[in-house]
């Protein structure tokens, strides 16, 4: 369980500097060197990403189960190319077109497969008697991620005023715990057949 919480740490911390950064930079006027979106079609632009995180925590109970596992660190590496591309797509001040649309569904996607199977996999380790207890011991890093993430790397983006660095720290920060998981290789949770 261990690996599992600092997964679900670090990628909570993924999504919540992604999403501040984010939400900062289409909103800074572009006097200030960002986008200057309004407040509708700045929340418009997270559209893609909460729709493709929602889709796929739904599905991702699909794939074959002797593949499940793989998934966090799939889903990790996945995010890591999701916000270098991000990064580059917005690091001139460009607009946001269909291109850095779809690279946010594919932000949202990845982290809903690095989040979700590492999620269920912790509590599918716990026995029932322990469940209450272990909900809240998976949802500190939830919350601790997403904090940590908007303080580290909104600083950054802040001091910068640039994207680009910010979306390098979060892609190091999924390839490193993507690492994390392929070396330690723990117990899969899931009964092969």
């Amino acid at each position: 369980m261990p690996l599992a919480i600092l997964r679900i740490f670090l990628t909570m911390a993924i999504n919540g500097g992604n999403l501040f950064v984010l939400s900062l930079h289409v909103q800074v006027p572009e006097a200030a060197g960002g986008l200057g979106y309004g407040v509708l079609r700045a929340g418009l632009v997270f559209l893609p990403a909460s729709l493709s995180f929602g889709v796929v925590s739904l599905l991702w109970r699909r794939v074959p189960a002797h593949r499940q596992p793989a998934l966090p660190t799939a889903g990790l590496l996945l995010t890591a190319a999701a916000l270098l591309a991000t990064g580059l797509l917005l690091r001139d001040g460009a607009a946001i077109g269909a291109p850095t649309m779809a690279v946010f569904a594919l932000t949202g996607a990845a982290l809903a497969l690095a989040y979700g199977p590492t999620l269920t996999g912790a509590l599918a380790q716990v026995r029932p008697e322990e469940a209450a207890d272990a909900s809240g011991v998976t949802m500190m890093p939830t919350q601790l991620g997403m904090l940590t993430g908007i303080a580290a790397i909104g600083t950054l983006y802040l001091n910068r005023g640039d994207p680009w660095p910010a979306m390098v720290a979060l892609a190091l920060i999924a390839t490193a715990a993507a690492a994390a998981g392929a070396v330690a290789r723990p117990a899969t949770w899931v009964k092969r057949r």
